[in-house]
This record gives C-alpha cells, sequence and structure tokens, in this order.
C-alpha cells in the first residue's frame, strides 16, 4: 500500500503499487507534478519526496513494501501554464453562437496553449493551457529523444502522452471542424509519432519540415482536420515559422531579429526581405533546469530581484510565498544585479555561494551554467549578423518570443549580458507569436501557402559549421558592461 500526503498532513490518496515500480513513474501517472529536468536519470536531484521520514530521489526509489509519502507543495499545486494575448484587438467571449469552431494551438517544450474561434465572427471565444506532459521524461528535446533512443517503444510513449493532453484541450468544445497546430520540430514529431533520433545527431536532419495535413481524424485528436504548420529545419520549428508570420517581419524593410530564448534558442533576422535563421543549444538552465535552486514559474520561485540605494536586494516571489527556488525570470534579474554589485566579474567569476533568500541560494556553477547560455544566445545572434553583413546597431527592432520573452526584465536581461547592450531601447515582447500565427493561418486558410513560402525562403545556419562561432561564443561569455 502506498499512501500519499500533502506537507500539511492530509491523506491525498492510498493505492496498491507492486514491487519494482519507479515511485516516480506512479506519482506522475496518478498526476502528480514532480520535477526531472534530467529525465529520470537521477542527476539533476530535483524530484525528491519523502519515503518513510526519508528523502529519496523518486526517480531512483522502487517499491519493496508498503510506504507513507509526503510530497513536496509544488507537486499538488494547480500550475497555469503561461498564455498570452494574441493582439490587444481581440475580444473574448464567454460562449460561441455559431456551429463552427476552430482551434490554434502551440505546443512548447514545456507548456502548451489552446485558442479557440468561431470560425464564422472570427472572434476569440476560449483560451485553455496546461503544462506539455512530456516534461516527465525530461526538460529539454534532447532528453527526450533520448528517452525514445533509451526506451523500448519511447516515441509511442510520447505521442500518447501529447496525444491525450491535446485532445482532452479540445474536448472543450464538441463542434470542432479544424486545428491548427504549431509546435518546434521534435514536438511535431513526436504528435505524429515520427523518430526523433536523427534530430539529435549529425547531420540533424528530421524526417519532415513540410506542413502537414490530416483529415479524419488520423490524429486521434477528435478533429476532422488537423493542419501542422511547417518547420524550417531540426531545430527550427514551425512555431518560429507561425511567429515570422504573425509578426509581419518578413514584410518589412528593416532589419528585425525574432528571438525564441527556449531551450533551443531559435532566431530569425529579416534582413531587409532577405530571411536568416540559426538555432542555438543554450540548454534549459532559463527554465530551472541545471540551477541548484531553479525552478519554473510556481508559487514561491524567485521571480524578480531589484537592487536598493544602498546595494541590498529586493526579492519578490510568486504568490508572495516564502522562496522555495529561483525561476528564469528572476535568476536574471538576481544576475545582473549581481554583475553590478561586482560581486560577478567580467569573467563571470563569483568568490562564493551568494544567499539570495531563506536558504536558497545561487552558486558559482549556477552563473557559469547561466553564462554558458548567455554565451551561445550571443554567439548565435553575432553569427546571423555577420551572415548579413550588419552590425549589432544596425538591427532596427529585437522581437522576444514566447512566455520566457515576455516575462523577463528587457533592461536586466541586457544588464546579465544575455542580449547586447546594443539592443537597449529597441527590444519589446511579441507575445505568444507561434499561437498567433497558427491562429492566423486558422482564420485565412491562405496563410499557410504564406507559412511554407516563409519556411523555405530562411536562410538556415548550422552554427557548428560557422568559422566564427567559436570566437563569438568565448565573447559573448564575457559579462563586459557597456
Amino acid at each position: 500500500m502506498l499512501s500519499i500526503y500533502d506537507t500539511k498532513g492530509n491523506l491525498l490518496k492510498e493505492i496498491e503499487a507492486e514491487n519494482g515500480q519507479l515511485l516516480f513513474d506512479i506519482l506522475t501517472d496518478l498526476g502528480y507534478r514532480i520535477n526531472a529536468t534530467c529525465g529520470g536519470k537521477g542527476t539533476c536531484n530535483k524530484c525528491k519526496v519523502n519515503v518513510d521520514g526519508e528523502d529519496v530521489l523518486s526517480c531512483m526509489f522502487k517499491i519493496d513494501s508498503n510506504h507513507k509519502v509526503i510530497l513536496p507543495e509544488y507537486a499538488t499545486e494547480r500550475v497555469e501554464a503561461f498564455v498570452l494575448t494574441l493582439s490587444d484587438g481581440m475580444s473574448l467571449r464567454a460562449k460561441s453562437v455559431s456551429e463552427k469552431i476552430g482551434a490554434a494551438i502551440d505546443i512548447g517544450t514545456t507548456t502548451i496553449a489552446a485558442y479557440f474561434y468561431d470560425l464564422e465572427t472570427k472572434e476569440l471565444i476560449h483560451v485553455d493551457s496546461c503544462l506539455n506532459p512530456q516534461a516527465k521524461h525530461g526538460a529539454d528535446v534532447i532528453s527526450r529523444i533520448d528517452y525514445t533512443i533509451n526506451n523500448k517503444n519511447g516515441t509511442k510513449v510520447l505521442q500518447a502522452l501529447i496525444v491525450s493532453c491535446l485532445k482532452n484541450l479540445l474536448s472543450r468544445f464538441d463542434n470542432i471542424s479544424v486545428c491548427v497546430i504549431a509546435g518546434n520540430t521534435t514536438m511535431l514529431h513526436f504528435l505524429v509519432g515520427e523518430e526523433t533520433k536523427t534530430i539529435a545527431v549529425a547531420p540533424y536532419v528530421p524526417v519532415f519540415t513540410e506542413a502537414k495535413i490530416f483529415t479524419n481524424d488520423e490524429l486521434g485528436l477528435g478533429v476532422e482536420k488537423v493542419i501542422l504548420t511547417p518547420s524550417i529545419s531540426a531545430f527550427i520549428g514551425g512555431d518560429i515559422t507561425a511567429g515570422v508570420l504573425a509578426t509581419g517581419m518578413y514584410k518589412s524593410d528593416k532589419n528585425i531579429l525574432l528571438i525564441d530564448m527556449g531551450t533551443n534558442g531559435e532566431m530569425v533576422l529579416n534582413n531587409k526581405g532577405r530571411l536568416i535563421g540559426a538555432s542555438t543549444a543554450c540548454g534549459p538552465a532559463f527554465e530551472g533546469a541545471n540551477i541548484k535552486y531553479g525552478m519554473g514559474g510556481v508559487s514561491g520561485a524567485i521571480c524578480k530581484v531589484e537592487m536598493k540605494e544602498d546595494g541590498s536586494l529586493n526579492v519578490y516571489t510568486l504568490g508572495n510565498e516564502k522562496a522555495r527556488g529561483i525561476c528564469g525570470s528572476g535568476l536574471i534579474d538576481l544576475i545582473a544585479c549581481l554583475v553590478k554589485m561586482e560581486l560577478v566579474d567580467e569573467t563571470g567569476f563569483m568568490e562564493e555561494d551568494f544567499e539570495v533568500s531563506n536558504g536558497i541560494y545561487l552558486t558559482t556553477r549556477d552563473v557559469r551554467e547561466f553564462q554558458n547560455a548567455k554565451a551561445a544566445i550571443g554567439a548565435g545572434i553575432r553569427v546571423i549578423a555577420k551572415h548579413a553583413g550588419i552590425s549589432l546597431d544596425e538591427i532596427d527592432e529585437v522581437l522576444l518570443a514566447g512566455g520566457f520573452g515576455s516575462y523577463i526584465d528587457i533592461n536586466s536581461a541586457i544588464d546579465a549580458t544575455l542580449l547586447p547592450y546594443e539592443f537597449r531601447g529597441k527590444t519589446r515582447s511579441c507575445g505568444n507569436s507561434s499561437g498567433k500565427g497558427a491562429s492566423e493561418i486558422l482564420l485565412d486558410d491562405k496563410l499557410l501557402d504564406t507559412a511554407i513560402e516563409i519556411s523555405k525562403a530562411v536562410e538556415y545556419i548550422e552554427l557548428a559549421n560557422s568559422k566564427y562561432f567559436s570566437d563569438f561564443y568565448v565573447m559573448s561569455m564575457m559579462f563586459e558592461q557597456e
């Protein structure tokens, strides 16, 4: 018998469990959120739960008898995935008056957002979201690809998770006739059940990048017609194609850079009509992985840090709760402050771990993790600009896509040298551009052709083959100030 309690001593559930089962699998199958950014390899130390009075890694603990399990607070919290307003002028009505409903979905590695429309009036009628259930098998796409390689039927497992999740979201309405889905290349492969191992090894060739249309509910989502937006490469997906479409940057005569600072660091530059793209592996540090006290955007996460005039820090947490860890926006603010305080020097050296609040520390290793992530972003930006033959000063506008780009303080990102100082004053969030692009295709099917043209027009740079990447990477490691 497995008895599961919350931190307040409330009995949540009692179940019979077979000896040999992993506790992590049991808990996540029951719907509890257990952090496992390493994908269950026992290396991130974030899946700890209390078993019979002792903290254990749930991904390593096998059931062998009756146990009392106490879950961490975050595991029982309801977390709303980040959903951005698609445009200022959109109205949200309580329910549809039409029999024709359409859905636009953005499948992110971490979160999934769904937007529902009345196809006759083209009004947004409902928004929903959830966490990506595949996260139990790794925080980033490479971890999940590893899972499919190392586990028989791994691809089918991940496909079943995402199909079940989307079907649940789509069940909000029983008359959805069409659904447009955007996502990174790996997420779209998992959705249709295609193997992904060729994405993770050179020469990084996905099974498909083209737009796909499924009819007769081929994917099992309960929707007659499903459209997948076209991807650009193995690591620049249909989410970025949709973002380029939504922002309209492809039509501009200016130099506009779109950046999605997820684990893949995808970016596309419009060089006055010429589209150049790249992807850089910045890792999941911004999502809390590989950071000792890193965590997602849940209650108790340090989300904002400000330096006062006397040099001390104001620390803010989500829900105004006691600090339990640091999320991405808080990490950037904190490092920006420590650089200003000269506790982190220009090389990234910090003499000792820094206590932020209530026993929550930023470690010297955390600074190095952040440094590697920012160097990857900075090098990618500089290689693209070099390829276009322009300086960073000549980039007219910088658009930050996705939830992370909307949460962070842009000035902090520049102070922490995550973004070049040349971008100060010309950087803004463009919200969920992937969801917006999928919505535009849903409401005007001719725009699918435009998205296809965009995906084919992007000149993809393989950064590993760039003779400039290493030098730019080393340059971007530095915490040089303006």
